[in-house]
């Protein structure tokens, strides 16, 4: 074949090939604004770190992962109770996640989403929080108003998975008087206020509220002895109590 030849037969099959597959110059653009918008990100990121920052690396993270592709795993979001519940040896059948953390209030989880929630893609987020935030006697409306906004960014960011909402455990007050912890304004009494209003905040946002707080309760309306580790934190027991809640939610057969 001449050289002249084999000039017009490349132009023939970059012809062919551009008409075939028109769509990978459009990929191939859109590879190079991508990456300038990311470039501009992460220089503004930079910039702000002195200000109010109004985004992060975090965010780009989740820009980059698709909303709608979803791992089979459950995800137990919440604080000190959620942490050490031993969530392998009672969901050996299932794939979970225990994203508790010791100490944390509704606003450690808000600063904190995509490694708590979103990087995992989950079918199932089960949510547990706001002791500690009565424990820093933060008020029922900032607690209700946190985790309303947890459950409105879980649904914007991860749509398709389900979220279920635990009421917020009782306590044993007797214990926690006889270990000299007992605070004044945290009481069974304003558990359970504002376990009722969490409720309503579930139905308001469509979301599976669950009523764990009952069926810990002893014949005197506390977290039962049996249940309560340090008049706060679970047994083995009460981890058991708690599964049994739990399960026909995780295998989907909660009653509709």
């Amino acid at each position: 074949m001449s050289e002249k030849s084999k000039k017009n037969h490349t132009k023939q099959k970059r012809a062919y090939l551009h008409d075939k597959f028109s769509a990978l110059k459009k990929i191939h653009i859109n590879w190079k604004w991508t990456a300038i918008v990311l470039g501009v990100l992460l220089t503004c990121d930079i910039v702000l770190t002195t200000q109010e920052p109004r985004f992060h690396i975090s965010d780009i993270q989740n820009l980059l992962i698709t909303k709608e592709m979803i791992s089979d795993n459950v995800v137990f979001l919440g604080d000190s109770i959620t942490y050490q519940y031993p969530l392998d040896e009672f969901y050996e059948d299932t794939h979970v996640v225990n994203s508790g953390v010791n100490g944390n209030q509704t606003t450690d989880i808000l600063d904190n989403m995509y490694e708590r929630v979103y990087r995992y893609n989950p079918s199932k987020v089960i949510l547990l929080i706001g002791t500690n935030d009565l424990t820093n006697n933060r008020s029922d409306e900032k607690i209700l108003g946190n985790i309303k906004k947890i459950i409105i960014r879980i649904k914007e960011n991860r749509p398709y998975a389900k979220i279920y909402v635990q009421s917020i455990y009782p306590i044993n007050e007797t214990m926690q008087k006889e270990a000299d912890v007992l605070e004044d304004h945290k009481t069974n009494k304003r558990i359970s206020k504002i376990n009722k209003k969490l409720k309503e905040l579930c139905k308001e946002e469509k979301v599976t509220y669950i009523d764990t707080y009952s069926t810990l309760l002893d014949e005197n309306k506390e977290l039962k002895r049996s249940y309560a580790e340090d008049g706060l934190h679970l047994t083995a027991l009460g981890y058991i109590k708690v599964t049994n809640v739990l399960m026909p939610y995780i295998n989907d057969e909660e009653e509709k």
